[in-house]
This record gives C-alpha cells, structure tokens and sequence, in this order.
C-alpha cells in the first residue's frame, strides 16, 4: 500500500501527526501538489510538484494510484476517481 496525500490543501496541524504514523508503520508516501509540501524529514516519503491547473494534483493521484493505495484529500470528486480505481480515500479528519 501506499498513501497519496493530495497536498494542495493539506492542513499544517495534521503534517506533524501523519508523519509520526508514516514513522511508525514505514509507509511509503507520496505527496502531490502543486508546490513543495513538506511535512517532515522521512526516507518514505516523496513530493511530486505538477502544473498548477484546477485538477492536475488529482490527475497525477489518479494515474498514479493502484488497487488498494489509500489517498488522503478533501476533494469529493477525487476521492470518487480513487474508490473507482479500487482504492481507499480519507478526508484529513479521517
């Protein structure tokens, strides 16, 4: 599995708390924006900036994504695009 957080709108107060569980479980993570977003230091995670267009983030998510991954966004529409491709979607309150 890996976790694909749609970081154009990602909240500052929830980077230090997801970083701990990309620590502790090892999960390989991937983040996506359309600038840099750093949520911490960590061997497992990398960033992927994109064009900065309306749904170029989701896109990348979308092509990138594989059975089972889990995407953390609050973006309705890219959460639907990852549950048709078999794959699991969050909000960031969870």
């Amino acid at each position: 599995m890996i976790l694909y957080i749609d970081g154009d709108a990602f909240p500052n107060l929830l980077k230090p708390v997801v970083l701990r569980a990309i620590l502790k479980h090892s999960l390989s993570t991937v983040i996506i924006a359309n600038k840099r977003v750093s949520i911490g230091i960590s061997k497992n995670v990398t960033n992927i900036i994109v064009g900065s267009g309306p749904d170029e983030a989701d896109n990348k998510i979308v092509e990138m994504l594989n059975s089972n991954d889990l995407v953390i966004t609050a973006d309705i529409p890219l959460a639907d695009r990852t549950i048709d491709k078999d794959a699991h979607a969050i909000d960031h309150r969870g």
